[in-house]
């Protein structure tokens, strides 16, 4: 997924990457196997290492049981993802994606999932980052975010009351941060330069 990123970069150092959730992991392995120059990377809800370890194995030993997804009532996605503020057409929408999805990619991405660990990378990326940490996440616990922080020179942390799906469920105090953030570092950008 990284290289499919990469290929589809054709100015870098003019790219602001977002990376929500999974495709976090998907950011970090762009940054770290091909080194780009990005203007900037903001991660979304995201971790370097497994969140819930045994909360993800459990789930990837049902496998077939994940095809059950789409037909978990309403509540369960409210709880987990979307926030009790997720209106109908909402919770519709993410049980017919995930409809869509077949079992056996939703268990392969778990374990992707479990597996993952940055905690070797000694890494500290001179690429501007900011973190949107939304403060209702049941997945992604608050201390996700400390790793990024020992790992990018300038780093910077925007909470935002809202579940796991941030950007869908608050969007435009998502696209205000990512705004502000690509101001800053223009203006930046423009003061080294000059």
């Amino acid at each position: 997924m990284a290289e499919i990123v990469k290929d589809q970069l054709s100015a870098p150092e003019d790219t602001i990457v977002l990376a929500e959730s999974f495709s976090g992991l998907v950011a970090l392995t762009l940054l770290e196997q091909y080194a780009i120059p990005l203007r900037g990377i903001i991660f979304c809800a995201t971790f370097a290492e497994s969140p819930r370890p045994f909360l993800l194995k459990w789930l990837t030993m049902l496998s077939g049981g994940l095809s059950l997804l789409s037909w978990m009532p309403g509540i369960f996605y409210r709880v987990l993802c979307l926030g009790f503020s997720a209106n109908s057409f909402q919770v519709e929408n993410l049980q017919g994606v995930l409809a869509k999805v077949p079992s056996h990619v939703l268990v392969h991405r778990l374990r992707l999932i479990t597996r993952c660990s940055f905690s070797q990378c000694s890494n500290v990326w001179s690429t501007p980052c900011g973190y949107l940490q939304a403060t209702q996440d049941k997945f992604v616990p608050d201390q996700s975010a400390v790793w990024f922080a020992h790992h990018f020179q300038s780093f910077n942390l925007k909470k935002v009351d809202g579940p796991h799906f941030l950007l869908q469920m608050k969007a435009q105090e998502c696209a205000k941060y990512i705004l502000e953030f690509n101001r800053y570092f223009q203006v930046a950008k423009g003061s080294i330069q000059n």
